[in-house]
């Protein structure tokens, strides 16, 4: 059998773009080989863009049984919390979800609708004869019409297409632990406390009751925080911010609650019959965390312009010409995206200068009345 589409990755990006593939009708494999419930120290916030592809797709009922919740409220402070600009949705609310539940709902959904999940490592990609073929070591290989790269960083299907990438680093890195939700936390709000040390977020996710703590550090001492045990970790929260993490009992959960962030860009998203989506075609700083949400909205782009091709059994010319515009809608938003995200991380590093400057901002925004949330989130 040839596929008209094999994607390699099943994370959010590989995932989603599966779920949009199955709504058009293109037959689908999905190669996935890692434990997708190992890391929960990744995205959980579903931008109301997102949520409404998602929507679109008839996947976010099986997010809602997962434990998806809504998130209306974003608080913005100062270390001190007397400086606070107060951001609320009003119509169309974000969504939190942890992400190991997102990806294994969004396959749930994939192969309820006929796409094959195959739980493999994707040793091999070639292009032979107008096709791709995938080799795992498991079997014959897969062929396909339409090769997908939703494999990361890292990619192997955007090195077998030989396409470049641009890349930097941040002097800092992201520490994520978790806790029980706090008192002073709303089931439905996102905190974050900007503070010399670093910013603060804290962010409530599934299971119901619990909480991330999320915060900065300088890249030096990333090794310091990535072998300390939970009661060294607790009293440094603590030393940072005896405001709000002097009660917090935190724990680290999974193998990368620190986490170095990078921006890199692919050179181009497209080739003959190849695609990148996600990670494999950009990586972003986790400010405002655009990341998972570039990806849902990389697959929508890919499969409303290649799938109905694919469905006509378009030659391979028309093929081409959908995954220029793909490339063409996506390339610039994603960039822009990227900027901001690039802007917001290096406006809030760890520092008594970045943080005299947010409380400066907070000292102008604190008068104000709630503000929308769309400013907060402005994808």
């Amino acid at each position: 059998m040839i596929y008209d589409v094999a994607i390699i990755g099943g994370g959010v990006a590989g995932a989603a773009t599966a779920v949009g593939f199955t709504v058009g009708g293109p037959s689908v494999v999905l190669f996935e080989r890692r434990d997708l419930a190992r890391d929960p120290n990744r995205g959980d916030v579903i931008h109301p863009h997102a949520r409404d592809v998602l929507r679109s797709w008839g996947a976010l009922e099986a997010l809602r049984e997962r434990g998806a919740f809504d998130a209306r409220r974003l608080m913005l402070t100062d270390a001190t919390g007397l400086l606070r600009a107060r951001f609320r949705t009003f119509r169309r609310p974000a969504l939190m979800l942890n992400h190991a539940e997102i990806e294994l709902g969004l396959l749930g959904v994939a192969a309820a609708r006929g796409a094959l999940i195959r739980n493999e490592a994707v040793q091999a990609v070639r292009r032979e004869a107008g096709e791709w073929t995938i080799e795992t070591g498991n079997g014959p290989p897969t062929r396909a019409h339409l090769l997908v790269g939703a494999d990361g960083a890292g990619s192997l299907v955007r090195r077998a297409a030989d396409i470049a990438v641009s890349r930097s680093e941040y002097g800092h890195v992201i520490v994520v632990l978790h806790a029980d939700r706090p008192w002073w936390l709303r089931p439905d709000a996102l905190w974050l406390s900007m503070h010399p040390a670093g910013p603060f977020l804290f962010s409530p996710t599934t299971p119901a009751g619990r909480c991330r703590v999320i915060t900065v550090v300088p890249v030096k001492e990333a090794a310091r925080w990535k072998s300390a045990a939970e009661p060294e970790l607790r009293r440094w929260l603590a030393e940072r911010n005896p405001r709000w993490c002097a009660d917090l009992n935190v724990e680290r959960r999974g193998g990368s609650h620190v986490y170095h962030p990078v921006r890199q860009h692919a050179r181009r998203y497209v080739s003959e019959g190849l695609a990148l989506v996600g990670d494999a075609a950009h990586t972003t700083h986790p400010f405002g965390g655009q990341g998972m949400n570039l990806a849902i909205a990389d697959g929508a782009a890919l499969t409303a312009l290649v799938g109905p091709v694919l469905a006509a059994r378009g030659n391979r010319s028309a093929v081409a010409a959908a995954l220029t515009r793909y490339e063409r809608r996506r390339k610039l938003q994603n960039a822009l995206a990227l900027g901001r995200a690039d802007l917001g991380a290096r406006s809030g590093p760890p520092g008594f200068v970045p943080y005299l400057g947010w409380s400066a901002l907070l000292a102008f925004v604190t008068p104000l009345p709630i503000l929308p949330w769309r400013i907060a989130f402005p994808l």
